[in-house]
């Protein structure tokens, strides 16, 4: 019976003593730190298209028409086409992006701006001369970045790595 008492009270100090114990500093400012981030369309890159409004759909193509106007119905449907795929893509590329900003957050120099402004520049594509993996790039300003914008590269959910980092300089900042 003692045993048992003194059972329930250990069990009820140890939550008490773990919520009481100090917590380092270091550890409140990683988890205080997530920024916001806000994905435009770069507009040297391949996104550029969606800095224009959505072309209208011509609707469906006339059937007794003359070649001129097929070809120009053709050239609005294949231009309402690319806006749609590129809006897809851009899509597809925005949670990647924001977890390759926030895994490289602590790596990005002090103070950081909230909301980071990023540009996104490429669908996702592998170019073997300066990434081994497929990604997207994209570009951002930050402390550590130097004089220019960095270059990020992010990947797929459950690639080797989130993100690759460059400052200005091409200098690697974040990989992981």
């Amino acid at each position: 019976m003692h045993f048992k008492s003194l059972a329930l009270v250990f069990s009820l100090l140890i939550p008490v003593t773990v919520l009481s114990a100090p917590v380092p500093e270091v550890a409140t400012q990683l988890y205080a730190r997530a920024a916001t981030v806000e994905i435009t369309a770069d507009p040297a890159g391949d996104f550029k298209v969606l800095l224009e409004p959505q072309p209208a759909h011509p609707g469906a193509r006339p059937t007794n028409c003359g070649y001129k106007q097929k070809k120009e119905w053709s050239k609005l449907d294949q231009a309402c086409t690319t806006w749609t795929g590129k809006q897809a893509a851009l899509e597809d590329a925005k949670p990647r992006i924001v977890a390759a900003i926030h895994a490289a957050e602590a790596h990005l120099g002090h103070p950081i701006p909230n909301p980071i402004h990023v540009l996104a520049k490429s669908v996702y594509h592998h170019h073997a001369d300066h990434d081994d993996l497929w990604h997207w790039t994209f570009n951002f300003h930050a402390p550590a970045c130097g004089a220019g914008s960095c270059v990020g590269h992010a990947y797929a959910a459950g690639e080797v790595r989130q993100a690759r980092i460059f400052n200005a300089a091409h200098g690697v900042l974040f990989e992981g």
